[in-house]
């Protein structure tokens, strides 16, 4: 799950400070918590899943459920609807303002300048919350910010600061800003553990992004330890930090997510670390080569994790993937150029029921007699077999029973041939080769 913000509405800061970002791709949601698709530049968003029209003439019934379907619009529960030129009902309008603050702020981290400087001028709550959200390039731009906060009373959720020119000074400026819950410092190579210290009074942070801010070590990150609101922490690419400096976040219990990669001080007793975090639903671990199946064992206790990355582990064995084997709720691991996983090692796979994922690229030692151990997987939608080169048509058999599988990579498997992917194509399942 990186860190996403927007950026301030063009109708509540000066255009000097703007950011003109490329939309990202849209997110996946499921059926009872989908987000509405994003909209076009002067769309206004309606209800949980309804965004705007292409046709401005009413229609009604079986018509209207065909264009909504190709047009991309849906109507509210009243029958109201949202069109191009900004026009909203107070019935789509209250529905959208009576979801929860976390919704309107993911969706609208998809929305341009336009599109929310017109949701800001239809809705006094969103009025509120939409000038709580900022990008910053330069430290002129993180000056005006906070001056035409503090000039207008208002409160901020979420700061970026791209680019490689912020200091340890530039954070000290955020630290009288308690409202803040995400911010994110990816790249900030000037940072060092000073700047870590300045976040300590922000006491509602959530998340925090310091990946590739590598002057940071074990010492910066015990200024973390009193964050208790923390759920998020990237930390990948901190290439100082040690076994000492993961023991700082033990206190964090509502951690859900933590990005390691590219640690690779951290060991076995680094990952023992991680024991109390209970409610951890993400970890990443990948280039964390000191990692053995002994560390890999303290992961057993947390119950609540769904994805896990040991890519490039090349410590790990069989017995790690024993260890994974009570994660009931696992739904993702990706076990990439970890060398020594066999067939023996997929076996213990076969009781995660909820497994949607799974990345086996490079582990060259996995035969047909693997992938059979993958057949009672029934919610498996991905598979990375690439570099698996034992693998055969005949071991791709053992995946027809998936139904819900929707891809496979087959990248350098050559043993596979036209027939055993085309096989897997009749199926419906896109092959990557």
């Amino acid at each position: 799950m990186g860190i996403v913000f927007s950026c301030i509405s063009n109708a509540s800061v000066p255009s000097n400070y703007r950011d003109n970002r490329t939309p990202r791709k849209r997110p996946e949601f499921s059926a009872n918590n989908r987000l509405p698709p994003r909209p076009n530049n002067d769309a206004i968003p309606s209800s949980t899943s309804n965004v705007c029209s292409s046709s401005k003439s009413p229609v009604t019934g079986a018509e209207k459920k065909s264009n909504d379907e190709a047009s991309g619009s849906l109507s509210s529960t009243d029958g109201s609807s949202v069109s191009n030129n900004g026009n909203v009902s107070k019935g789509v309008l209250s529905t959208f303002e009576a979801l929860p603050v976390e919704i309107h702020l993911e969706y609208m981290s998809y929305l341009d300048n336009s599109s929310l400087g017109n949701l800001r001028r239809v809705s006094k709550p969103m009025e509120k919350i939409i000038p709580v959200l900022a990008t910053v390039e330069s430290k002129e731009q993180l000056k005006q910010l906070l001056t035409y906060l503090e000039k207008k009373g208002r409160s901020i959720e979420a700061i970026t600061l791209k680019g490689d020119n912020f200091t340890n000074n530039d954070l000290k400026e955020l630290s009288a800003f308690t409202s803040l819950k995400r911010v994110a410092l990816s790249g900030c190579i000037q940072i060092t553990d000073e700047g870590p210290a300045h976040l300590r009074p922000l006491e509602n942070l959530e998340q925090v992004d310091l990946s590739g801010c590598y002057k940071i070590t074990d010492k910066g990150l015990a200024h973390l330890s009193p964050l208790k609101n923390l759920k998020q922490v990237d930390l990948s690419g901190c290439y100082q930090i040690t076994d000492e400096g993961v023991a700082h976040l033990r206190p964090l219990e509502n951690l859900e997510q933590f990005d390691l990669r590219g640690c690779n001080k951290i060991t076995d007793e680094g990952v023992a670390h991680l024991s109390p975090l209970k409610n951890l639903k993400q970890i990443n671990l990948r280039w964390c080569h000191k990692i053995t199946d002994k560390g890999l064992a303290h992961l057993s206790s947390l119950k609540n994790l769904k994805q896990v990355n040991l890519s490039w582990c090349r410590e790990i064995t069989d017995e790690s993937l024993a260890h994974l084997s009570s994660l009931e709720d696992l739904e993702q691991v990706d076990l990439s150029e970890c060398h020594e996983i066999t067939d023996e090692g997929l076996a213990h796979l076969s009781p995660l029921k909820n497994l949607k994922r799974v990345e086996l690229s490079g582990c060259h030692q996995i035969t047909d007699e693997g992938l059979a151990h993958l057949s009672p997987l029934e919610n498996l939608e991905q598979v990375d077999l690439s570099k698996c080169i034992k693998i055969r048509d005949e071991g791709l058999a053992h995946l027809s029973p998936l139904k819900n599988l929707k891809q496979v990579t087959l990248n350098a498997c050559f043993r596979i041939t036209d027939k055993g992917r085309e096989h897997l194509k009749q199926n419906g399942v896109l092959v990557e080769i």
